[in-house]
């Protein structure tokens, strides 16, 4: 099995050498900080300020309703529909667009509980790696407009999917997938980005 951890993490660090973060933030979660660092390597869809910020604000909501006591990092790239077909073929064996990937950095013993012993840290933050999101900005406005809703709202929900899988939840059963709904309808409705 191909190990999804290295690929995008120099996927990334390419990113970061062709250019920096777009957006490095640090928030507090409750318990806990949050590092996320944004690298945008498409040029589809024009990035604001307010996505990104949109961006970390779904990311901490998610993570701030976790009982995670610990530090943590996530990073996000933003790519095209070209480069996420190829991510997904390298990553998954299959070559079509998907919106959204995930790759957790750590194990999870069950959905939203993990030790932090076995993770791997960000030397520079001293942030637990939880893990990275790969996201089309083009697939995101192209469901958007089928949906008959906003880019942001697509957005939104695309983020809180992948931040809880990050997490360890799934849809792999219809018990897993009704609990995972909800969280993301619960989030979703925090962030008055509700359908």
């Amino acid at each position: 099995m191909t190990n999804h951890k290295y690929i995008l993490w120099s996927k990334i660090v390419g990113a970061i050498h062709e250019s920096p973060a777009i957006s490095d933030n640090m928030f507090s979660g409750g318990r806990n900080m949050i590092k996320i660092n944004i690298f945008n390597e498409q040029n589809e869809i024009v990035t604001t300020n307010a996505l990104n910020d949109m961006v970390c604000r779904c990311i901490e909501t998610v993570i701030s309703r976790q009982n995670i006591e610990c530090d943590l990092s996530v990073d996000v790239l933003f790519v095209d529909n070209a480069e996420m077909a190829q991510i997904n073929q390298e990553t998954r064996g299959i070559y079509c667009v998907t919106d959204v990937l995930s790759f957790p950095m750590i194990e999870l013993d069950k959905a939203g509980v993990f030790s932090a012993g076995s993770a791997d840290i960000d030397l520079d933050s001293q942030t637990i790696l939880l893990g990275d999101i790969v996201l089309s900005l083009e697939k995101a406005l192209e469901q958007a407009v089928d949906f008959h809703h906003s880019f942001e709202r697509e957005v939104s929900y695309l983020i809180v999917h992948s931040v809880l899988h990050l997490l360890g939840f799934d849809h792999d059963n219809n018990r897993n997938k009704k609990i995972m709904r909800k969280k993301e309808e619960e989030i979703l409705e925090l962030l008055n980005m509700m359908r």
